[in-house]
């Protein structure tokens, strides 16, 4: 039997190790000029990029509660943000937004443009 992981529905595992943190979970600085000129907050700032880099690891958009804390906290230690940020928004319609991005963003960062 194949583990969760490598299924055609991928999951996050229990633990997620520093090395796939790094190769997985770490925003380039182009995604994060990407993101900073999408959002007006340091909170959706940190959800957006979640949820990209989630997104790009698991091919489909996972909810922001079953992410693990320890790629949340990961993110938001390359961006450099009090520990206080959460990545939560306030709005589903702030959510349908971030996974239009996500959606758009991923054609243009994977080709070198930003959208």
């Amino acid at each position: 039997m194949a583990s969760i992981d490598r299924t055609a529905y991928p999951r996050f595992k229990r633990g997620v190790s520093v090395r796939e943190l790094a190769e997985a979970f770490t925003p380039t600085s182009d995604e994060i000029t990407w993101a900073y000129g999408k959002t007006q907050s340091e909170q959706h700032l940190l959800a957006l990029l979640v949820r990209l880099k989630c997104y790009q690891r698991l091919g489909y958009f996972a909810k922001l509660t079953d992410v693990p804390a320890a790629v949340v906290d990961h993110v938001r230690g390359v961006l450099e943000l009090p520990d206080a940020v959460v990545a939560e928004t306030d709005a589903d319609r702030t959510a349908k937004r971030h996974r239009q991005f996500v959606r758009e963003g991923v054609l243009g960062l994977s080709a070198g443009i930003e959208r």
